[in-house]
């Protein structure tokens, strides 16, 4: 999708408004692009109770996933190096996020544009992308 220039969103999230639960990024890499497919199909059923977001890029993913406690992410990680086919895994637990749509928003004019769509000032109020609605996980 990256090479082909797709747009695709991503969710915006305030980690520091979750009560009573910790968000973190799980970093995959795999040994090979042959098992990628199935690691993943796994890592999808492993993580599904926690699972906020599956960011599956090209070379890597990293899987947002809210947990009850920072112990239940050592838990997961000890599970996720057991699937075959990972390579390395790591898991960081997130106490912010800096989310630049302004940025965003410019690069989407620039592919608009391109395929001769028009601005995306036209087709969006920016002031509701910049205050994103966030819900509290208990």
């Amino acid at each position: 999708m990256v090479k082909g220039s797709a747009i695709f969103a991503l969710p915006s999230s305030d980690p520091g408004a979750i009560r009573d639960a910790v968000m973190a990024d799980l970093v995959v890499e795999y040994k090979s692009q042959d098992v990628r497919h199935e690691v993943d199909k796994t890592l999808l059923e492993l993580l599904d109770r926690y699972c906020f977001f599956p960011g599956i890029w090209e070379s890597y993913s990293v899987y947002t996933v809210i947990l009850p406690s920072v112990p239940t992410s050592q838990e997961v990680l000890r599970a996720v190096k057991k699937v075959s086919g990972i390579g390395s895994v790591r898991i960081e637990l997130v106490e912010e996020r800096y989310e630049l749509h302004n940025a965003l928003f410019e690069a989407m004019d620039r592919k608009l544009a391109a395929l001769q769509l028009g601005p995306m000032s036209s087709k969006l109020d920016r002031s509701e992308a910049m205050s994103p609605k966030i819900r509290t996980v208990s």
